[in-house]
C-alpha cells in the first residue's frame, strides 16, 4: 500500500511539473509568436521590392564636364531585389533632403550610361524630402542591377560648389523602410 501511495505521489509530482512547465513557457510562445506577426503585418501594404546600394560616393565638390564624369567617377552600383513571388511595382530615387543647401539645378547623374539633368527629373516631394525618379517598373522574385553617377555641372558657379550635398538612393513605392 505504501509503494502505491508513493507512485501515486510522484504522478501528481510530475503532472504538476509539467504543468507548470506548459504555464511557464505559454508567455515565450507568445512573446515569439507576437514579433513573427510583428514582421508578418511589415510587409502588408508595402511594394516587396527594395534596394540596395554599393560604392555610394558622395558628389565631387568642383564642376566636371559629363564625358569626363563617365569616364572617371566610379559609379554608385544599386541592387533592386524582390524576394517574393509576388509581383511589386517599384520607383527608384534620389532622395534629397530638404535642408540640403546646394540648389539642385546644378547637378547631373548618369543611370546606366545615360545622362540626366536633374532639374528635368520628374520630382516628388513631402515634409522632408524631394525625390527624383530615376526608374519604374517592377519585378516578381528577381534582381536589377543599374549604375549611377552625380556630379556638378561644370557651369556651376564657385559659391554653390561649397555647399553640402546629401543623398539617398530608395524606392519610393515602399511605405516601409527596410
Amino acid at each position: 500500500m505504501l509503494n502505491r501511495q508513493k507512485i501515486i505521489y510522484h504522478k501528481k509530482i510530475e503532472i504538476i511539473i509539467a504543468i507548470f512547465i506548459i504555464i511557464a513557457s505559454y508567455p515565450i510562445w507568445g512573446i515569439w509568436y507576437d514579433e513573427k506577426l510583428l514582421e508578418a503585418k511589415k510587409y502588408v501594404d508595402t511594394s516587396y521590392t527594395y534596394v540596395l546600394t554599393a560604392n555610394k560616393q558622395g558628389i565631387r565638390d568642383y564642376p566636371i564636364k559629363d564625358e569626363v564624369s563617365l569616364k572617371n567617377l566610379i559609379p554608385t552600383t544599386i541592387y533592386l531585389k524582390n524576394d517574393t513571388r509576388l509581383r511589386s511595382d517599384y520607383r527608384l530615387a534620389i532622395r534629397v533632403p530638404k535642408s540640403t543647401k546646394l540648389n539642385y539645378k546644378y547637378l547631373k547623374y548618369s543611370f546606366d550610361g545615360e545622362i540626366h539633368d536633374m532639374s528635368s527629373t520628374l520630382q516628388i516631394e513631402d515634409n522632408n524630402y524631394y525625390y527624383f525618379v530615376m526608374a519604374e517598373g517592377n519585378l516578381d522574385g528577381t534582381e536589377k542591377t543599374h549604375k549611377m553617377n552625380l556630379w556638378l555641372k561644370e557651369n556651376t558657379p564657385i559659391n554653390e560648389c561649397q555647399k553640402a550635398f546629401t543623398y539617398d538612393i530608395v524606392n519610393i513605392n515602399n511605405k516601409v523602410d527596410m
